[in-house]
């Protein structure tokens, strides 16, 4: 299922119609932001537009009719549907020549797979209504005609396939409510376990029965648009659906284990990343400017080194919009987040089949793009042919997911001469991610004479900031995540360096001369900033306490 990117946002409608100026927009996202409420609702509430206004909003952006839920509808059509599936999904059905279904809002995806796993084979036509309406004519429905049904489905099997897609749903929008990035679904003796990854953190949800474990899979796979396992092989499929007012993208991936199938959601918000910059992910102004130096560049290597959970994909997304920017070609391989960009070509091939992913990076080679992006390799041959790649001329962009810093991994990958390597290497990026300290409640402190004296360089006031927790940060002292990052641009000398097989701990000493700020040293600063704390760092196996 897809949602397309060229729909038209409903606050662009109403400023194209003339019956919203920007400024208004603007104060409307902002208590968007504090109420999570739909934007039509929050406008209207606020008296910028009318509710038909908003009526007729919806028509153009969604392209479906509007229904005026003031007719009568009939008790039997309501029994079509339990109440608590009406108020969820905020819908009505109203005909019955084909299903013709009022929906508060029309582009849920989620919503209307739900009914037509319910209604098979029937025709289903979604029209609009306002939320007003609808909320108007909830209240005056006969409470007998919404709970006959209700009662019905209560006693259905557990396993069915209704439950199990409610609560794949359910899943997945508690996931996107409380900013997950992943959701992991294991399968134990008798259960399913649940967790949650916010922030970088599991968290452990309440178990899933053992006997919905496998529709739930089942039906997550059919949203994946995944054909059935043959072999019980493991398979990769990507979920795109509606979230209030975003694009969702969430890259599915399942394998074969003991009592059943392990499935992890890799959850990425493309409203969040269409906003993202190297200079918003990039704190440092100094390496910023780095990164984009390098990206600048007409050819050479680019490696990124981060490990699980680093922000790899996210962080070369915005570099390979950062180098196309000028209008140069680019073709990615498999990065989920790469077709979102302008002008940027996809490529898929099967990551479990070592041929076509070197048949798919021959291809990209022969159609001589100027930037070519492959997020993740272990595959040697594949990194062979980038560092050609990269030697004949385009700026080729390598992602490893590895803790190991610098060039270790392509040299041990690749087996190729450091001297070829140094020729192709424009820059290294090493990168780790960790939580940020709220600000609305870190607390400042003054450290000991040792650990002062270490941050002093980054901070002369020696004050650091620690977590402490309030609602605003559900008390766990951080919210949201930031990167830390190493970058070296590989000027004459570091290529000279590299090339004679000098250590890391040289190449250290000689990027400080160049201005450069070692990982451990940007962990520092991010730390003297207030932007994350010392115990954060100890967390991430960043600074070890030999450090200080």
């Amino acid at each position: 299922m897809d949602v397309s990117g060229l729909r038209m946002r409903l606050g662009e409608i109403l400023i194209q119609a003339g019956l919203l100026t920007e400024e208004q927009l603007q104060i409307g996202l902002a208590k968007q932001q504090q109420k999570r409420e739909p934007i039509g609702q929050i406008l209207a509430n606020l008296g910028f537009v009318t509710d038909e206004q908003i009526k007729h909003a919806l028509e153009v952006q969604y392209g479906v009719k509007a229904f005026n839920l003031k007719s009568r509808i009939l008790p039997e059509m309501i029994r079509l549907l339990p109440e608590a599936m009406i108020r969820q999904h905020k819908v009505l059905p109203v005909a019955l020549n084909q299903i013709t279904l009022a929906m508060v809002d029309p582009g849920n995806i989620l919503a209307l797979d739900d009914l037509r796993l319910r209604f098979k084979g029937v025709s289903i036509q979604p029209v609009l209504v306002s939320e007003t309406e609808f909320e108007q004519i909830l209240k005056s429905l006969p409470r007998e005609a919404t709970t006959e049904r209700e009662e019905e489905a209560a006693a259905e099997p557990a396993q069915d396939e209704g439950a199990a897609n409610r609560l794949a749903h359910e899943i997945l929008e508690a996931a996107l409510r409380r900013g997950a990035t992943e959701v992991v679904l294991e399968p134990r003796a008798g259960e399913m376990s649940a967790r949650f990854r916010i922030e970088g953190v599991l968290v452990t949800e309440p178990a899933i029965p053992s006997r919905l474990a496998n529709a739930l899979i089942a039906r997550l796979r059919v949203l994946a648009e995944l054909p059935p396992m043959a072999g019980h092989v493991s398979q990769t499929g990507i979920i795109q659906l509606p979230y209030e007012s975003h694009r969702i993208k969430v890259m599915l991936r399942c394998m074969p284990a003991r009592f059943g199938q392990m499935v992890t959601l890799r959850i990425f918000d493309l409203e969040r990343f269409k906003n993202a910059a190297i200079d918003g992910l990039v704190l440092h102004p100094q390496v910023a400017s780095m990164v984009k130096g390098i990206l600048a560049r007409p050819a050479g290597l680019v490696v990124f080194n981060a490990p699980l959970h680093s922000g790899k994909h996210t962080m070369l997304a915005a570099c390979l919009r950062e180098a196309t920017r000028s209008g140069r070609s680019a073709i990615a391989l498999e990065n989920p987040l790469a077709d979102e960009i302008e002008g940027v070509t996809l490529v898929t091939a099967n990551e479990e089949n070592v041929e076509a992913r070197r048949s798919a990076i021959e291809a990209i080679l022969l159609q001589s793009p100027d930037v070519m992006l492959i997020d993740q390799t272990a595959d040697p041959e594949v990194a062979r042919k980038v560092v050609r790649g990269a030697l004949g001329g385009r700026l080729a962009l390598l992602g490893f997911t590895t803790t190991q810093v610098f060039l270790d991994e392509l040299f041990d990958l690749s087996g190729l001469k450091q001297r070829t390597i140094a020729n192709a290497v424009a820059g290294v990026v090493t990168m780790r991610l960790v939580r940020r300290l709220c600000v609305s409640c870190r607390t400042p402190y003054r450290p000991d004479d040792a650990t002062k004296a270490f941050f002093m360089p980054f901070n002369p006031s020696g004050v650091l900031h620690r977590a402490q927790g309030c609602p605003d940060c559900q008390d766990t002292g951080y919210k949201g995540q930031i990167g830390l990052f190493e970058v070296y641009p590989f000027a004459a000398k570091m290529r000279q360096m590299v090339a004679q097989g000098a250590s890391k701990t040289e190449i250290d000493v000689l990027a400080k001369q160049l201005g450069y700020l070692p990982l451990a040293d940007y962990a520092a600063w991010a730390v003297a900033q207030g932007h994350t704390s010392l115990e954060e760092l100890a967390s991430a196996d960043i600074l070890d306490a030999d450090d200080l």
